[in-house]
């Protein structure tokens, strides 16, 4: 009889880049590349004993309070790439896993540091992570593609400008939220498109604060300059924060013509 499978400590989460998965420019969406970031997690839960299934059996769920990516390069279609991400350790409440993507030949596209949370599903509030993690679970402390900064809101003193919209169904995850990703895609839809195909973003900052769902009327207060930006998605209703961004970028050498 064959026994359990081992459950690998890091894991290979290999993609191809769709058509619609790139912009104009033939770069690979930010969203896009988040979207594959998470389900790289989501997979490596999963052989882990803590996938989606599990932990609801359990009446909890997992959610990113925090992302912070370098992009070296965004490629576009059909390149061919994988996700590799491992545990690195948790606290009391949070616990933080780190990724980096590659390209086929073995190039570094990105790399990203990503902290997460479990919450009750009844009440939302976060469950001790001690209680639900078994002992053996392979982590990697000494491991860390990256250090992330201490994440500061400080936008700075102008008025920011302010796009508005809602949030749709085809925005919403299985918990009927607002899907982590698509904060990446609201802010990046407020800021000009000329401008978006001039510059390509370096580093990216993302705290996750609030949840919203379908219906919700929010709005993006965003702030930009030459080599950075910041976004505030708020919900309007309320004018609650969702979430709030800062992104680091690079002028493209030459611009596309779409």
């Amino acid at each position: 009889m064959m026994g359990p499978e081992t459950p690998p400590p890091l894991y290979h989460h290999a993609f191809q880049i769709s058509t619609h998965e790139v912009d104009a420019c033939n770069r690979w969406h930010l969203h896009a590349l988040a979207r594959c970031l998470q389900e790289a997690a989501s997979q490596h839960a999963l052989r882990l004993g803590y996938g989606y299934e599990e932990m609801q059996r359990r009446g909890s769920f997992w959610v990113m309070v925090e992302l912070v990516m370098e992009i070296q390069r965004l490629p576009g279609w059909p390149a061919h790439g994988e996700v590799r991400t491992w545990i690195v350790d948790h606290g009391i409440l949070r616990g933080r896993r780190d990724m980096e993507v590659r390209g086929a030949d073995g190039s570094l596209w990105a790399r990203a540091a990503t902290i997460w949370a479990l919450l009750d599903a009844r009440t939302h509030r976060p469950l001790r992570l001690e209680k639900v993690t078994r002992e053996d679970l392979p982590r990697f402390p000494d491991r860390r593609a990256l250090t992330p900064p201490k994440f500061q809101w400080n936008p700075g003193n102008s008025a920011p400008r302010v796009w508005h919209d809602r949030i749709r169904w085809s925005d919403v995850d299985l918990q009927g939220h607002l899907n982590n990703t698509q904060h990446l895609r609201l802010a990046l839809d407020a800021l000009p498109p000329d401008w978006l195909i001039a510059h390509r973003p370096a580093f990216v900052h993302v705290r996750f604060l609030r949840e919203a769902r379908v219906g919700d009327r929010i709005g993006v207060r965003f702030w930009h300059e030459k080599t950075s930006s910041s976004h505030e998605i708020f919900r309007t209703g309320d004018n609650q924060p969702l979430a709030r961004l800062h992104l680091t970028w690079k002028e493209e050498d030459g611009p596309c013509i779409p």
